[in-house]
């Protein structure tokens, strides 16, 4: 059962919004939108891995996404 549902990630947003906003000569351009297509297929990866997580059904099990664990020296992201 998903718990935390995966939002649509903040980097994307505004790399999306910095594309609609810069003039197509620019030059770094193709680098910025490079790392957008970078970023959203790591973003549908995640998400087609979640229409699967969404078979299971044992309540035992719960799924939050977005999660960061503080520990010892450092911290974990999940």
């Amino acid at each position: 059962m998903i718990l935390k549902h995966r939002p649509y990630p903040l980097k994307i947003s505004m790399l999306e919004a910095l594309l609609r906003r810069l003039p197509a000569a620019y030059e770094k351009r193709p680098l910025i939108d490079e790392d957008l297509r970078k970023s959203l297929a790591g973003y549908h990866g995640e998400k087609s891995l979640d229409y699967h997580l969404n078979f299971i059904d044992d309540d035992s099990a719960s799924i939050l996404h977005d999660l960061r664990l503080p520990g010892i020296k450092d911290t974990f992201s999940a």
